[in-house]
């Protein structure tokens, strides 16, 4: 009877052996699934950013930028016709815009080409960034902000420099005109600030025109003249309408 029980353990311990299990030995864990051919593919350079991807945000190119611009192109842009020393070229500019478009997220191309035309009619092509001409002490930044806006967005980027009795200040006075273009220098001390006023003033001091499908849509000339009188009020004036033009068609 024992010998019967002994060669009946003997004969399953060679079954387990020959199917490649061994008793009291860790077994092979089974091989892990190849992976499913409906898996979602990583995402290669060339891919189009997937819809709603917060990360991802509005960028323009340099050629863009010097076909909008095609005189600004020139390395030695600035340097022609006694142009201020606050004038930059498209390679400055591009860096510049793509930067500010970040920092704002902006991710709809009819909002990035109703900022950048705006601000090249403001600046006259990137060549200034304050009111020489006539002359508005307090005014500047790519996009030509108003005191009042250069007040709140020096507040918004450097709220423990800015001092609230510096808010609504008028020019006139010596001490006044100093102040306003102090607080004006502090936003314009580089050109990623200096751009980043028009997105600044989408994102932040308008309403209704920022991430809004209904608004400022992707070709939409209405919708910039709408910007242009209910966002920066303005006057939809024909020059900024060939300008918008210009930009919608390069980028």
């Amino acid at each position: 009877m024992k010998l019967t029980i002994l060669i009946s353990l003997l004969a399953a311990a060679a079954a387990q052996v020959s199917a490649g299990r061994c008793p009291h030995v860790n077994p092979v864990p089974d091989p892990a699934p190849a992976p499913s051919d409906t898996a979602t593919p990583a995402p290669t350079g060339g891919a189009p950013p997937a819809p709603g991807n917060p990360d991802v945000y509005y960028a323009v190119t340099l050629d863009q930028l010097n076909k909008a611009v095609p005189d600004a192109a020139a390395d030695n842009y600035c340097s022609l016709n006694d142009r201020p020393k606050s004038c930059v070229n498209n390679k400055i500019a591009v860096d510049a815009i793509n930067k500010a478009m970040t920092k704002y997220q902006i991710k709809r191309r009819g909002e990035a080409v109703a900022v950048i035309a705006t601000m090249a009619l403001e600046s006259g092509y990137w060549q200034y960034n304050m009111n020489d001409t006539p002359g508005r002490p307090g005014q500047g930044t790519r996009a030509m902000l108003m005191y009042n806006f250069v007040y709140e967005y020096a507040k918004y980027l450097f709220p423990d420099a800015v001092k609230a009795e510096w808010k609504g200040l008028e020019f006139g006075t010596a001490e006044n005109n100093k102040t306003m273009n102090d607080v004006a220098a502090m936003v314009i001390a580089d050109e990623p600030t200096s751009f980043g006023a028009g997105f600044w003033y989408l994102s932040k001091s308008t309403t209704g025109f920022y991430n809004n499908d209904a608004a400022l849509r992707d070709g939409n000339v209405d919708d910039f003249k709408g910007y242009l009188v209910d966002g920066i009020h303005t006057t939809a004036a024909e020059e900024r309408i060939t300008i918008w033009n210009k930009f919608n068609e390069a980028l």
